[in-house]
């Protein structure tokens, strides 16, 4: 009997250190935050091919002054573009940001 608490206790107590080692690892959590970035990343390529279909439509106008207000409001599609990259841009590297504070398994890291 007094083997069997021993066994008991011994297993019990390795399963509680695989526990705290897989609590401290952060794996996880870093691949949320590596899918978030992701996600920033294509919003953020997603706005410069509209932004670059801007610029070819604005490099298309004739330079008259009929096409001058068509040309305004193109630079300011673009502008509009160019601020939802930088929040792009900003969100990645965010989350890129908690990737590199986190504590994460050796193979995982580069």
């Amino acid at each position: 009997m007094r083997h069997l608490k021993r066994a008991v206790l011994v297993a019990l107590s390795c399963v509680l250190v695989l526990v705290v080692v897989a609590c401290s690892d952060q794996t996880a959590e870093a691949n949320k935050a590596i899918d978030a970035a992701n996600a920033q990343i294509q919003k953020y390529t997603k706005a410069g091919a509209a932004l670059e279909q801007l610029m070819s439509q604005a490099e298309a106008l004739p330079m008259d002054p009929e096409n001058a207000k068509k040309g305004v409001d193109l630079t300011g599609q673009m502008t509009a573009k160019l601020d939802e990259q930088r929040a792009a841009d900003s969100a990645a590297n965010a989350e890129i940001e908690k990737v590199k504070a986190m504590k994460v398994r050796q193979e995982f890291r580069t």
